[in-house]
């Protein structure tokens, strides 16, 4: 009994001693600074990459999902053809206020092996009813082709990342 007590003592003071050890903190290292180039008027000029819509496709495939609209299409034509189909898809749903959003709004989903939009999420909105349209909208779109690996089906994470100008003011519901 005792020698059952005294390594229980003995391993409890080496996880206490070894929680004990010292860390190396994390290292906060500074940028340079950058200069903000302002319009005439005093507002602040939209840097080029936030003027550029982007779509990113990530998962296990080697045919991506598409929208039953550019199914046919190969490539870097397909994903265009898909990201202006959403994007349509996201314009469609009124205008938002521009204090609402930010200067890129991000909006991923998942596109599963039946073609289906799940697991929607979006940043850069404060607008809680404009985001419930938003994912309302890409709920009801189409079933997508699905993704592909050799002849299997396979599920895909689209992420579309999309400029605040293109949003604020557009739609027409």
């Amino acid at each position: 009994m005792k020698r059952m007590l005294l390594l229980a003592q003995a391993c409890a003071c080496c996880a206490f001693l070894r929680a004990q050890q010292p860390t190396n903190p994390p290292r906060v290292v500074k940028s340079e600074p950058k200069e903000i180039k302002l319009e005439e008027g005093g507002t602040p000029a939209v840097a080029p990459v936030q003027n550029a819509v982007t779509w990113e496709i990530t998962g296990g495939f080697d045919v991506g999902p598409a929208h039953p609209e550019c199914a046919t299409a190969v490539g870097a034509d397909r994903d265009d053809c898909t990201a202006n189909r959403v994007l349509k898809g996201l314009q469609s749903q009124g205008t938002i206020n521009p204090d609402a959003v930010a200067m890129v709004v991000d909006v991923s989903f998942t596109v599963n092996e039946y073609g289906e939009v799940k697991d929607i999420r979006i940043q850069g909105i404060a607008d809680q009813a404009f985001m419930q349209k938003i994912i309302v909208a890409l709920y009801a779109m189409p079933r997508f082709v699905y993704a592909t690996k050799g002849d299997a089906r396979s599920s895909a994470r689209c992420l579309f990342h999309v400029p605040a100008a293109l949003l604020v003011g557009t739609g027409g519901k």
